[in-house]
């Protein structure tokens, strides 16, 4: 199918975004050849079996790029690192409405979590991409058969995009290298005839391919689009004119997360190694400047006089330099060290340290530790759970909104268009309530502390005004705060008894409290009759 005019518009518009961030290619270059040598094919190809840091004196600034990198996928995604709930919360306590939440959630994750979907693979390279160049491509695919899912990362060199008013990402379009047979695989018969015949003779030759993910309502798609389809995939080959898919799709299929917002761009900068490029610089010169001077200590250069060294000058272990017989050694040794001072490698090297902990500070690595709280009271704890709290959220809380969410909900949506969660089996409590995810990560867990010692804090603080007026132990309605707190460790809505059990429970209580209270003041006329019984008895004697 040749390109139609609208389809050349998004094209050319796609041309656009790629020529104008050119001059961003170099500086990601600078900050891979730094700091993420294996992503440092941004200007140049990397041929296969490079050296990724032949150009580097010092890994300082890799190594902390991959410890603050490594921790994305176990503090942010572990498996049970997210939960669907309603929008509206009030559905959320009904009983049907959790089980069903939780029915979703654990078939998401096992969707998520299956071995060929590859989630590790690809969101574990996003959050080295997210750490070093402030942003990174995952993109969630359905498998062929149509029954699975499967993640991608893709290289940043290849996808540009563009941003709404609001600063969100509208357009996406991803340069693809694809061999022929991969091609045919995917398109079948929508492949020109002439490549199909070349996949015959060479299946491994390629040809360059473009895939376009744009907003239904940006174009003439030249079909109708239902309401609940707002974006359009395009796949093309711009070298030959041929439209291979043109599709409605009712999930965008990309997540970009993104960090520090740059003004008047859609890229966004590393909360991390934006900070430290300079001190990475500099940490690379320095360590330069030490290996010269190390080597020319412990290896000098030598000093030779003319005429007097007969031959080459034997400075290996066992070599020997012929001198000649006639030389006068007063006029001065014939072979000699050039004079260097060690005494200031020292020095060169508390610098090297120095800029070393500072690219440490600036991966903010110092944040991670949780601080000790033995021994602390309930109120000091708190203090220091929420002092960690602010120190971690300009970390972690970027992540949970720009990347975690965006990820389950683009699974969520995938899932739906393959015929995951029906509506005949939502129930009537949840029927038209739009889904939202809620995440276990670091944040949480540290709220869930605080939480816990503000329920310490206050149950002293309520036992003491008790000792005052009983009244007061009233106060607090047990019943929802065990529920709430079983619920925010996790436990899952089968372990809870419904209202109607609650209920049923709380009545076959009371009915056996009044039985025993009965059969206390039953037993407690007895034993008086009994005490009595003497005295009557010797009443009826007298009279």
């Amino acid at each position: 199918m040749a390109l139609s005019p609208a389809i050349q518009t998004v094209i050319e518009n796609g041309n656009r975004l790629f020529t104008e961030r050119v001059g961003l290619l170099c500086l990601w270059q600078e900050l891979a050849e730094h700091f993420y040598y294996e992503r440092a094919s941004f200007t140049s190809p990397m041929t296969m079996g490079a050296d990724y840091a032949s150009g580097s004196f010092s890994s300082d600034g890799a190594l902390y790029r991959r410890e603050m990198g490594n921790l994305f996928q176990p503090m942010m995604r572990p498996q049970d690192f997210f939960s669907i709930k309603a929008l509206d919360d009030a559905r959320n306590k009904d009983g049907d409405a959790r089980g069903w939440l939780e029915y979703a959630t654990k078939l998401q994750r096992s969707v998520m979590y299956s071995t060929g979907a590859q989630l590790y693979r690809a969101t574990v390279a996003g959050d080295h991409d997210f750490v070093t160049f402030g942003q990174g491509v995952v993109e969630v695919c359905a498998a062929p058969d149509r029954r699975n899912l499967f993640y991608r990362n893709w290289h940043l060199r290849d996808c540009a995009w563009s941003q709404d008013f609001k600063g969100a990402v509208t357009d996406i379009h991803r340069n693809d290298t694809s061999t022929l047979s991969n091609l045919v695989a995917k398109f079948g018969d929508k492949v020109p005839e002439a490549l199909r015949k070349d996949a015959e003779k060479n299946p491994y030759a390629t040809a360059k391919v473009r895939h376009v993910v744009v907003p239904s309502n940006a174009y003439d798609v030249g079909y109708k689009v239902r309401a609940d389809q707002p974006y359009v995939s395009l796949w093309v080959m711009p070298d030959h004119g041929e439209v291979l898919e043109n599709i409605p799709r009712t999930y965008r299929g990309y997540v970009i997360p993104r960090g520090l917002s740059v003004d008047g761009t859609q890229y966004g900068a590393s909360p991390f190694t934006s900070i430290v490029l300079a001190d990475g610089r500099t940490s690379q010169t320095i360590e330069r400047i030490l290996l010269e001077a190390g080597e020319k200590a412990v290896d000098p250069a030598m000093v030779a006089t003319l005429d007097a060294v007969r031959g080459d000058i034997g400075l290996y272990a066992g070599g020997i330099t012929w001198i000649d017989a006639e030389y006068d050694e007063r006029l001065g040794e014939a072979l000699r060290p050039v004079n260097s001072d060690p005494s200031s490698l020292p020095f060169g090297q508390d610098m090297a340290e120095r800029f070393a902990m500072r690219q440490r500070l600036g991966f903010m690595l110092d944040k991670i530790s949780l601080p000790e709280t033995s021994g602390k009271t309930a109120y000091e704890v708190r203090k220091i759970v929420e002092q960690q709290m602010r120190s971690q959220i300009p970390i972690f809380g970027p992540i949970e909104a720009e990347y975690s969410e965006p990820l389950c909900s683009e699974t969520f949506a995938v899932m739906r268009s393959l015929g995951a969660f029906p509506a005949n089996e939502i129930p009537p409590s949840l029927q038209g309530a739009g889904v939202e995810f809620s995440f276990k990560s670091p944040i949480t867990d540290l709220e869930g502390d605080t939480l816990k010692a503000k329920l310490s804090e206050g149950m002293e603080i309520i036992s003491a005004g008790a000792s005052f007026d009983p009244t007061v132990a009233k106060l607090a309605n047990p019943m929802e705060i065990v529920k709430d707190m079983l619920r925010r460790i996790g436990w899952p809505e089968s372990w809870l008894n419904d209202e109607k059990r609650l209920a049923a429970a709380v009545e076959q209580m009371q009915q056996e409290q009044q039985a025993a209270a009965m059969a206390a003041d039953v037993g407690g006329a007895a034993e008086v009759a009994n005490k009595a019984a003497p005295m009557v008895k010797a009443l009826a004697g007298a009279a």
